[in-house]
């Protein structure tokens, strides 16, 4: 059952539905609607949505405690729902893959939905996942700063490869502004972590309110520094979609200026977000409404009061439509609730009545030959939508729309409509025509053709809408060419363009077309906007230069990196100017390209129809770490502008853009000098040096992870009880150094291992329980305790009691524990989990088997053959490792023993078991060189 929503949750949440819809684009905004910086970003989401026909989008909701104050009935999960639906629908309408996932965030970012296409087949599974954000409201603080970094990371790992045009759209919910709270309880700590890995407050443990401030601080910093967190999702292209639920006197101008560079300035590139601040139901479903139709912006805001009793006609919305409109979309708000609406298109009577019904708000109804699909999103928000019948029969002429108080407790409710008409026509380059997009050189005409929003082929009806289409060219850095004006619709076929300025930058460009349309009755629409991805070429006699992006890959310290190429082909000559930076890390302001073509002089001479690389190398003159993102500056002249400073003169600019990951080198003065030192004061210095050195590697991961840990049972018939139909936790960042983290509870530690060949491990602390982890974990040979990869993502983990394991019962209750990657995919938890079941039997048999001989064994007696190979393992006089029950099969000595070699045979190690994919430096959910954790 549909329950009425408080307004202001509506207004909320109805933003939040509205405004990623506008996913193929977006028409000039409005009174109260976004503001053009939001306008223009949803416009290029809008278009590239049209061209590529796919999108991703990432709903991030807030699941902070204030919500159970804010949205105490839980409504942003009736209107997530309802986004969810529209976008299944937009998607289906316009023949698009929309691919979504679900994350919630507060103290940490947890996935509740992975990526999937969303459709009509796939919407009860999304709308499922959303239901369950009604009881997530009691999370420990509200982290803009870990929100972002992760669902950045989600979005470009989602990537298809290769993919030049990515359309993606980050919506972000929240009630709260950013703030981080003191962990000031044990209970706190362990779950939440000390620290978190922010620039400059990477060590600063928040155990206070002056820490929690001092490293907020240094959050908001990073988020808006040059080359920061918004910076990066600019530079990725990730729209910013930012919805606040104003009150309670919270600031949201951080959110603001992260999405739109306003109130305040945040970052350096240019601004690619829409923030929205929702209060009021009825201003901002309608303002908010001008952004929710594909392409299509709405007409003025109409305001009226409500008739009494009956029908009037002096409070009449009214509106004219013709047989070149196919179809129209209708909002109307009232700021009184029980107001019926009288729907009346021409020549129907009496007037189809729509009220408000919480049973059953989405209804469709026959106006004469209209039908009328409407949905009630509370008390007071409408909307309906229709199309022209196949006669045409009750739709051109005048439309009347009329609120009525059927009480009369309302006399003085006032009223408002917005009319959206839904032209679903656009202008692109006609398919198959041929076009040379060259710098300085005449285009001639160029054929055009009318689509619809799927990319159909448009035929305009009798009598047709006028048309009159604008044609630019965009550079990659933003600057815009205009190639023709006005162009009348009789002219599509061949429409005559300017030619490209001598000014404009060859490589990558995008071609915008904007078709205004002017219905038969007179109405004028907004452009409706395409684009196209081009390559310009430079004039005739320059030479051409792959604007491919290249990867420089890792640069150590102040070494610069590898040589990369860059392709040229002739005639002419190019050199390396500079390199710029768009993304890179807190300490470091330049860096440096250096070719051996760096001037004219010496630039790289390429004849005609041959091809060339220009060698460069990057460096930075600081040592840091982090990402490093921006554009190589080459200049392009025509052949011999070595030897004739005229034509070097007459050189272009090319941008090339680059990726490069900054980090810190080993200090190798201080590892040689320990060295020398060590060999000086004897030969055990260097073995104490490798084991410090060994326990100080022994350190935690930093990126983000998820846990769970559920009851199951294990016994003859292996491991039961075991599934994922539970929520996954977010692992807290580690704190002590890295040292130590609680997964759902479960506190560990990174140890060294004590062997000088043993790889360092993540012991569980609990002396009242023993367990075994799979490999390459395993358990401590004498505590029993459980020992997970220092990599803990990919690893599984059953814990017991320690008397039970001791027990001869042949079914005994266990703890399973599950860590993954927090991007990792349904396939791969369910692959972890398989792998648990697979093995997990075994493990718990060979643990309970010494556990009972260790309960049995007088003290001082050696510990019972451990069948994981700690030390202690074998009896006097044995040489040969255990059996390892997650190894192959022991090795076959001379003499065809299986066990163990003959006494005078050297010690031969064991061999390495296969390698494991959820080991550490193996795990199948990839690490990519631009995560936010690692700096």
């Amino acid at each position: 059952m549909t329950r009425s929503l408080p307004r202001r949750t509506v207004a909320a949440l109805l933003v939040l539905v509205t405004a990623v819809l506008a996913l193929a684009g977006l028409a000039a905004p409005v009174s109260a609607a976004p503001s053009p910086v939001g306008t223009a970003a949803l416009k290029d989401l809008g278009a590239c949505l049209a061209e590529t026909q796919r999108a991703d989008v990432l709903l991030l909701v807030d699941e902070s405690g204030s919500l159970g104050r804010t949205d105490p009935e839980d409504t942003r999960v009736a209107a997530a729902q309802l986004l969810l639906a529209r976008l299944a629908d937009t998607a289906a309408r316009s023949g698009a893959t929309v691919d979504l996932a679900i994350s919630g965030f507060s103290a940490g970012v947890r996935g509740a939905l992975d990526w999937a296409p969303l459709t009509e087949g796939s919407l009860p599974a999304a709308s499922d996942a959303v239901a369950d954000f009604a009881g997530r409201d009691g999370g420990f603080e509200t982290d803009y700063w870990t929100a972002l970094t992760t669902a950045r990371q989600q979005l470009v790992d989602h990537r298809a490869a290769g993919e030049t045009r990515p359309c993606q759209a980050l919506v972000l919910f929240t009630d709260g502004q950013y703030e981080l709270s003191a962990r000031d309880t044990d209970a706190e700590r362990q779950q939440y972590g000390e620290t978190l890995p922010i620039p400059g407050a990477e060590t600063v443990p928040i155990t206070s309110d002056d820490a929690a401030a001092q490293v907020a601080e240094a959050g908001r910093a990073d988020l808006c520094r040059p080359g920061g967190v918004a910076d990066q999702l600019r530079s990725d292209r990730i729209l910013l979609i930012a919805l606040g639920l104003t009150g309670d006197g919270v600031d949201l101008g951080l959110l603001g200026s992260i999405a739109e560079s306003a109130p305040a300035p945040c970052g350096e590139a240019a601004p690619y977000g829409l923030f929205l601040a929702a209060d009021d139901v009825e201003d901002l479903v309608l303002a908010f409404d001008a952004v929710g139709d594909p392409a299509n912006p709405p007409q003025p805001v109409d305001e009226k009061g409500v008739c009494v009793g009956a029908a009037c006609p002096q409070q009449a919305h009214t509106f004219t439509l013709d047989a070149s409109i196919t179809s129209i979309h209708l909002v109307g708000t009232s700021d009184a609730a029980g107001i019926d609406v009288y729907v009346q298109p021409p020549g129907v009577q009496p007037p189809v009545v729509l009220s408000y019904d919480a049973a059953s708000p989405s209804r469709v109804v026959a106006a004469g030959a209209v039908p009328l699909d409407y949905t009630w999103y509370a008390d007071g928000a409408f909307a309906v939508d229709a199309t022209i019948p196949a006669g045409g029969a009750n739709w051109s002429g005048t439309w009347q729309v009329i609120f009525v108080d059927p009480t009369g407790q309302n006399p003085d409710a006032v009223t408002r409509t917005q009319l959206t008409i839904q032209a679903d026509l656009a202008a692109v380059v006609a398919p198959g025509a041929t076009v040379e997009w060259r710098v300085g050189e005449e285009l001639g005409t160029v054929p055009f053709s009318l689509v619809r929003a799927d990319g159909t082929p448009a035929t305009l009806g009798d009598p047709a809408p006028t048309l009159a289409l604008d044609v630019v060219l965009r550079a990659a850095d933003g600057t815009e060419a205009l190639l023709g004006t006005g162009v009348p619709g009789a002219q599509l076929g061949a429409v005559p363009l300017e030619p490209i300025p001598d000014s404009f930058a060859p490589g990558p460009a995008e071609l915008v077309t904007l078709l205004a349309v002017t219905t038969v009755s007179g109405q004028v629409l907004q452009p409706q906007v395409r684009t196209q991805q081009v390559d310009v070429l430079p004039p005739l006699g320059f030479p051409t230069v792959t604007a491919d992006p290249v990867d420089f890959g890792r640069l150590e310290g102040l070494e610069p990196s590898e040589a990369v190429t860059v392709q040229v082909t002739g005639p002419g000559c190019v050199w390396v100017e500079s390199a710029g930076l768009d993304v890179r890390p807190p300490g470091v302001d330049e860096v440096t390209a250096t070719s051996p073509h760096d001037s004219a002089a010496t630039c790289l001479e390429v004849a005609d129809g041959e091809t060339g690389e220009l060698t460069v190398q990057l460096a930075s003159p600081v040592v840091d770490a982090g990402d490093l993102q921006g554009d190589l500056a080459v200049q392009a002249a025509p052949e011999g502008a070595s030897e004739d400073a005229g034509l070097a003169g007459r050189a272009v600019p090319v941008a090339v853009p680059y990726v490069a990951e900054l980090v810190r080198p080993a200090d190798t003065g201080v590892l040689i000098g320990v060295f020398l030192a060590a060999l000086l004061i004897g030969i055990g210095l260097p073995v104490l040096v490798f084991l410090l050195g060994r326990r100080i590697a022994a350190k935690l991961p930093d990126k983000p992870l998820q846990s769970t840990v559920f009851d199951v049972r294990v016994g003859p018939g292996g491991l039961s009880g075991a599934s994922l139909d539970r929520a996954w936790d977010p692992v807290p960042p580690p704190g002590g150094g890295r040292r130590r983290a609680v997964l759902s509870g479960i506190p560990v530690r990174a140890r060294a291992g004590v062997k000088l060949t043993e790889a360092g491990f993540a012991e569980v602390e609990d002396p009242a329980r023993v367990g075994v982890s799979g490999a390459p974990g395993g358990r401590a040979p004498k505590t029993l305790a459980a020992r997970l990869p220092l990599a803990l993502a990919g690893s599984w983990t059953l814990l017991l009691d320690r008397v039970t394991a001791a027990s001869d019962a042949a079914d005994v209750p266990a703890r399973l524990l599950l860590v993954v990657d927090a991007v990792a995919t349904d396939e791969q938890r369910q692959a972890l989990l398989a792998r648990a079941r697979a093995e997990g039997g075994g493990a718990v048999d060979s643990l309970r088997t010494v556990a009972r001989q260790s309960a049995d064994t007088p003290a001082g007696s050696p510990p019972p053959p451990d069948p994981f190979g700690g030390p202690g393992g074998d009896p006097p006089g044995g040489g040969g490792p255990a059996p390892d029950p997650f190894g192959g099969p022991p090795p076959v000595w001379p003499g065809g023993s299986s066990s163990r070699p003959p006494a005078a045979t050297p010690t031969v190690p064991t061999p390495a078991p296969a390698r494991d994919p959820f080991a550490g430096g193996g795990s199948p959910w990839p690490s990519s060189p631009t995560d936010p954790s690692r700096r």
